[in-house]
């Protein structure tokens, strides 16, 4: 069964948010794997780009009495596989109006298709920051965040979206619209907003987000160069057991520390760590004085405040990069981040290292998401073979040996990119999948929201 154009129409949604018919193409993101295999998608009935969530549940209403299956789609920027599927509409969120700004409650209200970029640029014009700086900051919309649980490289400071989530607008997949207005947490039961974060469009589609923002406060930066990765993971785990004022704290391994720095400004084996601090001057002076300690006993060197300037200057990659490192045959690049806790995190890094690093022809990786418990690592590899089979498959060979090391050492199988095609066959097996799996029975019986990551 399938829903038409005709029948879209008939259902009340206005001919100018049908932005393609059969012709048009399907919903596909930047997921390396599918790149390269070219995955071929059937065309869907329809693309939809609806302007309000009125149009959302017309779509879903028609699709529910067709029998038909929809599939929502942001900016396409998502790297694990979350859009690659061949529904038969195409629901493009297009709504991208900031809708309410409360500076006494620090509280942004902003429609789902709005770009982080944007938000983040009104959110400054006014003094204050959304405090979640993804490298795919200006390309990614707040939809997207919420349907992946996304966070940013100053999540030491701010957590992830889901910390920030206060209210949400959206519509379930019955039709029905919903939402959550602004609050401080939940009043109790059961949390909603926690329920839609990460669920990648499988159990509603969101169309508003209220969000927790912050006031632009000053910063310093300050930079270190420790003997070895291990010995920067401790210095980490110091800086924020420690409670220091940290906003951006990221450790590189010895391949992308030698990107960013000069071959001669640092010793072989000798890692980067890329610090900021983040609050009043007279706080942050301290702090700095603090981590320049931590740095030192254990035996790195304090660098100057410009040795990681090309490293922010290009910390936000532009929404190509991934296709463009993919494109030539033969060549893949990926990435894979995984969390663990501090106890597992150094034989974790150890073993990806070695491991990963015997498998890929380069590995660069870096842990910069770093909590009281715990640390994100952050894998990305690159690989070049005769032809693009051979180099898929040495891929997924990284792939699964990088989960299977992650799950040795107690740590997870994602962190912040989602779980898409790439980890679904993992995450459906999980408690957490099987739990997911029986709600969506419960909202979408019909299975009218479609998704990856319950896919297999």
């Amino acid at each position: 069964m399938g829903v038409t154009v005709e029948a879209l129409i008939r259902a009340g949604i206005p001919a100018d948010e049908i932005v393609a018919g059969p012709a048009g193409d399907g919903a596909a993101d930047t997921w390396p794997m599918g790149l390269k295999r070219r995955l071929a998608r059937a065309a869907p009935a329809a693309v939809v780009a609806a302007k309000s969530a009125e149009t959302v549940s017309s779509v879903l209403r028609a699709a529910t009495a067709a029998g038909a299956t929809v599939q929502v789609e942001g900016a396409r920027t998502n790297v694990v596989g979350c859009l690659d599927g061949s529904p038969d509409v195409v629901l493009r969120v297009a709504m991208d109006r900031i809708v309410d700004f409360d500076a006494a409650s620090q509280v942004v209200t902003a429609e789902a298709g709005v770009f982080g970029g944007i938000l983040e640029g009104f959110l400054n014009d006014r003094g204050f920051t959304l405090g979640h700086d993804p490298q795919s900051l200006a390309h990614s919309t707040v939809g997207g965040w919420i349907a992946t649980r996304a966070t940013g490289t100053a999540s030491a400071r701010f957590g992830g979206v889901e910390q920030m989530v206060r209210g949400l607008g959206g519509v379930l997949p019955n039709g029905e619209v919903f939402k959550i207005p602004a609050r401080p947490r939940s009043p109790g039961g059961l949390d909603a907003l926690q329920l839609f974060c990460g669920a990648e469009g499988s159990l509603a589609v969101v169309t508003a987000a209220s969000l927790a923002v912050a006031r632009l406060m000053p910063q310093i930066r300050l930079n270190g160069l420790v003997p070895d990765f291990a010995t920067g993971l401790e210095v980490q785990r110091e800086l924020i057991q420690r409670a220091l004022p940290v906003g951006v704290v990221r450790l590189l391994n010895p391949a992308e520390t030698a990107a960013i720095l000069d071959d001669a400004a640092a010793p072989a084996g000798a890692c980067l760590l890329v610090l900021s601090l983040v609050g009043e001057p007279g706080v942050t002076e301290l702090a700095q004085q603090a981590a320049a300690q931590a740095i030192g006993a254990a035996g790195g060197q304090v660098l100057g405040p410009d040795a990681a300037d090309r490293w922010w200057d290009n910390r936000h990659a532009g929404p190509r990069l991934i296709e463009g490192l993919n494109c030539d045959v033969g060549a893949f690049f990926d990435t894979i981040e995984l969390g663990v806790v501090w106890r597992s995190a150094a034989a974790l890094a150890g073993a990806l290292q070695a491991e990963i690093g015997s498998l890929a022809d380069r590995l660069w990786m870096h842990s910069s998401h770093i909590y009281s418990n715990g640390i994100g690592l952050y894998l990305a590899f690159w690989i070049h073979s005769d032809d693009d089979d051979s180099a898929s498959a040495r891929g997924r060979a990284v792939w699964e040996r990088a989960l299977e090391l992650s799950d040795r050492h107690g740590g997870t199988i994602g962190h912040h990119h989602g779980i898409g095609a790439a980890r679904s066959a993992r995450y459906i097996e999980s408690s957490e999948g099987r739990l997911h799996q029986s709600i969506k029975q419960a909202l979408d019986p019909g299975g009218v929201l479609t998704a990856r990551l319950l896919d297999g």
